[in-house]
């Protein structure tokens, strides 16, 4: 396995885990029990573990992007390299805007059908996790495409 496919597959696997802490906490803080220390830690551990997994690898840091607009770690081999991954990082774009679009769309219809009713449960909760599973979908999208492109 190249060292690109390597980075995409553990950058989308640390930034999903990060992401589904982070939903954890509001589907905990929703009914009450939404201690912030707990998952703080378990955030922190989380990114210490991933940056001390990319420095030993020789990698940067996952988190940070440099002026081409990629993640700090990510190297190209070579122009194929580049071109597959600027044509994943395209593709993924698109497949996330269709995603939140769609779910947009679908709450105005529910909006719109139900009313006053439908107000209650869309509140800044749902958004929240709308985010969440927007980095989620943006991530592996990327790392799907780039595979499908490498091949």
């Amino acid at each position: 396995m190249s060292s690109t496919r390597k980075y995409l597959l553990g950058r989308a696997t640390m930034i999903s885990l990060l992401a589904v802490v982070v939903g954890v906490w509001g589907i905990a803080s929703y009914f009450g029990k939404g201690e912030i220390a707990p998952f703080l830690v378990i955030e922190l551990a989380v990114a210490v573990i991933g940056n001390r997994q990319n420095r030993k690898a020789g990698k940067g840091n996952f988190l940070k992007i440099n002026h081409d607009g990629y993640s700090e770690g990510m190297q190209h081999n070579d122009e194929r390299e580049a071109r597959n991954l600027l044509n994943a990082t395209f593709i993924s774009a698109r497949i996330t805007l269709l995603f939140v679009m769609l779910c947009l769309t679908f709450a105005c219809i529910y909006i719109q059908n139900f009313g006053n009713n439908a107000k209650l449960i869309f509140d800044i909760r749902a958004f929240a996790f709308l985010g969440v599973f927007t980095i989620i979908i943006q991530q592996w999208s990327l790392v799907i495409t780039y595979l499908r492109f490498d091949k």
